[in-house]
């Protein structure tokens, strides 16, 4: 989350006071295979557990100091500005590895140089949405590649939209960077690996309630953290071959890789 100060209680201020900082919001834990539910528990500030904070605009007597910003308390936090025309911005990189949805700041004031307080402020975020897949044994992340098929890689990057995975109420898996694919059980990187390509949605192409829309539903099973395909009848698995590297459908076995 970028917080950007765009004014000072006193425009020619070249410092920002700030006692504390909290960014409120719904919080919950990441899902195995994330969907759009806007479901949490709402915290008094989602950036509380582990946050890494980058500052641009301006400086700090050291690196300690920036995380009183955050720290729970009202000890100040200051931050001098580089000069009056550029804005000072505060980035917040949450690293407790929870979903988040913020509804809004609240700013705690010091009690000393008023001309310091910020009063006017724009928030950013970024909704990348989906959630990285890995596997379970060699913990490689699913990744869309330059052909729109999944290859599971060892460098996972949980800002890469080609690794943001998800899926919908329907079933049907997606990726944030591709919009409007779906992963389509019947096709892949060669005939014996199928399940690995994207292909148009039908359920958009040809509406939710068309019989052709299952072939893109998928159901996962938490317990066996399997995912199978229901237009095969729920008999074949999503599995990761290393010695192939793709994901392909094979017959489900009880010890998933």
């Amino acid at each position: 989350y970028k917080i950007t100060w765009t004014e000072t209680r006193n425009p020619d201020s070249l410092l920002i006071h700030v006692g504390e900082i909290e960014v409120p919001g719904l919080q919950a834990t990441e899902s195995d295979m994330a969907s759009h539910g806007y479901v949490g528990e709402y915290v008094s500030s989602v950036v509380h557990g582990g946050t890494d904070i980058t500052i641009a605009g301006g400086t700090i007597t050291s690196s300690a100091v920036k995380h009183l910003s955050i720290s729970g308390d009202t000890h100040k936090f200051v931050m001098y500005l580089e000069n009056s025309e550029r804005a000072p911005t505060l980035q917040f990189s949450p690293t407790h590895g929870k979903w988040s949805v913020v509804t809004g700041l609240r700013v705690y004031t010091t009690s000393n140089n008023a001309g310091a307080d910020p009063v006017k402020y724009s928030v950013k975020g970024r909704p990348l949405g989906g959630a990285l897949v890995y596997d379970r044994r060699e913990h490689y992340c699913w990744e869309l590649t330059r052909i729109d098929r999944i290859k599971p890689v060892e460098a996972c990057d949980p800002f890469s939209l080609k690794q943001r995975f998800y899926m919908n109420d329907l079933g049907e898996i997606r990726v944030k960077a591709l919009p409007g694919r779906c992963l389509d059980p019947r096709y892949g990187y060669k005939t014996k690996h199928k399940g690995n390509a994207f292909t148009p949605c039908y359920s958009e192409t040809l509406g939710e309630t068309d019989e052709k829309a299952r072939v893109h539903y998928f159901l996962y099973d938490q317990a066996s953290e399997t995912i199978r395909s229901v237009w095969y009848g729920g008999g074949d698995c999503l599995d990761f071959s290393r010695s192939k590297g793709w994901i392909s459908q094979y017959k489900c076995h009880t010890d998933p890789a």
